[in-house]
């Protein structure tokens, strides 16, 4: 083959992976080496196969993207699932490893997330099939349904479920543990009108899992609940001042961490935000 169809073929053949990794001015420098080299195969024809040798050098794997680049697949993935495992939750139930992805080991949640899930009392969302699929959903707001299942599992009451009187929790996964807080008379569930999807409040939350660990409210709220926005004559007071003297709940914190002195009763929990208020109350009224 001439020198500079030789070297032409070995070009087209390069240039797609250089435009594909180099800047615009890495660019311009490498078309004029291009410019340098064929200058020189004019003058020196003879040394066209080292040119074109020295051109496709040039075109090796620091040049291709890292798809395409020369990696044992197989080795890159293992390590990168090692990585992960290692960056997040896992915790040994009943002899099998749960793994959870969503739960960072750095998160200040970890330690809640991992004494509930031991214990059996939040294990994560299930499949179609019951099969755990290794996701906690910190973030999600807790629904009245799952509180019922938390509350009834904490206590270890797990044997009072009835069928629900309450219409939403018919045919649900939930319907024994929601059965059994309407056994319970717990407030939240007693008259079964609460529509058990929606999500819970922080009062209520409170309120239901003192019920179950048969915690009395404060009953003198002369002193007040120790939160701004919790009046002493407001729904489930006694109870979240209650919570907030054993150090179950402490209310919100500002970017420095500082207390602002709101407990925000009549807001959502998250799933996070539980297993903490959940894991403290079983250390402090667990049997």
């Amino acid at each position: 083959m001439p020198p500079r169809i030789l070297v032409a073929t070995l070009l087209l053949c390069a240039l797609p992976a250089a435009v594909h990794a180099a800047s615009l001015g890495e660019l311009k420098g490498m078309l004029k080496d291009i410019d340098r080299l064929l200058g020189e195969i004019a003058d020196d024809p003879v040394d066209a196969e080292g040119v074109a040798g020295a051109i496709a050098e040039g075109a090796s794997d620091e040049l291709l993207p890292p798809s395409r680049q020369h990696v044992s697949s197989s080795s890159a993935g293992q390590s990168v699932r090692e990585e992960r495992l290692q960056s997040v939750l896992s915790v040994d139930i009943g002899g099998q490893t749960l793994v959870l992805r969503d739960v960072p080991r750095d998160a200040w949640f970890m330690p809640f997330v991992r004494a509930v899930v031991h214990g059996g009392v939040m294990t994560g969302y299930r499949d179609d099939t019951g099969g755990l699929k290794g996701e906690f959903g910190p973030g999600n707001a807790v629904t009245l349904e799952e509180i019922a299942k938390i509350a009834v599992t904490a206590t270890g009451d797990a044997g009072c479920g009835t069928d629900p009187r309450n219409d939403t929790a018919r045919d649900r996964w939930s319907a024994s543990f929601v059965g059994c807080a309407e056994a319970r008379m717990w407030g939240v569930f007693a008259d079964g009108t609460a529509d058990v999807l929606r999500p819970a409040t922080r009062a209520e939350v409170v309120f239901t899992l003192l019920q179950a660990f048969n915690v009395a409210a404060v009953p003198d709220l002369v002193l007040g609940t120790g939160f701004r926005d919790v009046p002493a004559s407001s729904l489930f007071a006694g109870a979240i001042a209650r919570a907030k003297q054993d150090g179950i709940v402490s209310g919100f914190t500002d970017a420095a961490g500082n207390p602002t002195g709101d407990f925000g009763p009549d807001q959502s929990v998250t799933r996070a935000e539980t297993a903490k208020i959940v894991s403290l109350a079983m250390q402090v009224y667990g049997k």
